[in-house]
């Protein structure tokens, strides 16, 4: 086990042996975080999740709707950060104490798997067998619907929901439409038939508000040179811990099958992006100002404008009890991955 914290960038690599050893630990990290990061790596084609021209919102979210369903999550990166403002001693900086979760991922139903989603997978480093022996399942659907035998993936929604917090943080993503989509249905429930219910749905279920990097800002002219990242090891088994270089690539260690570029690696950078936006200040004024100036929008690649979250006016929609709303939805799941707009053509998902 490690003691010591690390100067250097690492992630906790989750498998399905080690997933109930750290359950615990990933829910109690998202608990006390200040900001929290994810990125989503699954089948579905980046090009055909573009919002085409002269689609409407709710034909482009009934779109993506039937992608969470067809297709699967096979990475969940997850960054959280711990900010310690400094004392008033002006020869203190603040500090910041940063965990990363990499959880290889597999769906317990069926979904859709082309040649050329294998062959986007293997690009990006990710070993189909691996996946397949490893990985830990989710099931979709409503929680009281999980098979018993599938505790597994009632741990990764309890995850879920030490994720979107209650109120104490935001949660950072980018070009975040689809991602959240993806993990809305892998790990709460069935997306709803419209998008304004489904948007509502999200106003409510992220209390502490979303942060979409896609959204264009003028970052902060101040510099995070003075601030001091740490990433805690305690608790951790080093052959789980993995470094990274700089939050551009993974060092050698994690050359091997599915580390490659790590789903992890992405919300790591996203995490760092908005650090610099703030020039390194997350104190919770800080963070209260980027919600209200840029948070609850959501942006999906080539849309117009991005999508906000909020109640509509006359909206009776108030849930009470998060985990227990549920709605049907209604789109026939017959379509193929052609017929959904997936080209064998298409370019091999790249990192941002």
């Amino acid at each position: 086990m490690h003691t010591n914290p690390s100067l250097a960038p690492v992630f906790l690599e989750i498998n399905r042996k080690n997933f109930p050893q750290y359950v615990d630990h990933i829910k109690n990290t998202l608990q006390r975080s200040s900001v929290v990061s994810f990125a989503v790596h699954s089948t579905v084609c980046p090009d055909s999740a573009k919002w085409r021209v002269g689609e409407s919102l709710q034909e482009h979210y009934l779109r993506l709707a039937k992608f969470s369903l067809n297709h699967s999550i096979f990475g969940l990166g997850i960054s959280c950060l711990e900010y310690h403002p400094a004392d008033e001693d002006p020869t203190k900086s603040s500090s910041m104490a940063v965990r990363n979760f990499n959880l290889t991922l597999g769906t317990a139903a069926a979904s859709e798997m082309s040649p050329q989603d294998g062959r986007r997978m293997r690009q990006m480093g990710y070993d189909l067998n691996y996946v397949t022996r490893e990985a830990v399942y989710y099931y979709r659907g409503k929680e009281d619907v999980v098979p018993n035998h599938l505790e597994e993936s009632k741990m990764l929604r309890d995850i879920f929901i030490a994720l979107h917090g209650n109120g104490s943080h935001p949660v950072v993503v980018k070009n975040g439409f689809l991602n959240i989509l993806m993990a809305y249905t892998a790990l709460s429930g069935l997306p709803g038939d419209g998008a304004d219910e489904y948007l509502q749905r999200l106003f409510y279920l992220f209390p502490g508000k979303i942060i979409d990097l896609g959204v264009s800002v003028k970052e902060s002219s101040r510099t995070i040179s003075d601030a001091q990242f740490a990433f805690p090891l305690e608790g951790l088994d080093s052959l789980d811990v993995f470094s990274f270089v700089h939050p551009g690539s993974v060092d050698a260690k994690a050359s091997g099958p599915n580390l490659q570029f790590p789903a992890v690696l992405d919300s790591f950078r996203n995490l760092m992006e908005f650090s610099r936006r703030l020039g390194g200040d997350l104190s919770k004024t800080s963070l209260a100002t980027a919600v209200a100036s840029y948070g609850n929008r959501l942006v999906s690649v080539a849309a117009p404008q991005p999508v906000q979250l909020q109640l509509l006016p006359g909206s009776k929609f108030r849930p009470t009890k998060k985990r227990k709303i549920e709605f049907d939805f209604t789109i026939p799941l017959t379509a193929s991955s052609n017929d959904a707009g997936i080209s064998s053509s298409s370019d091999p998902l790249k990192p941002v």
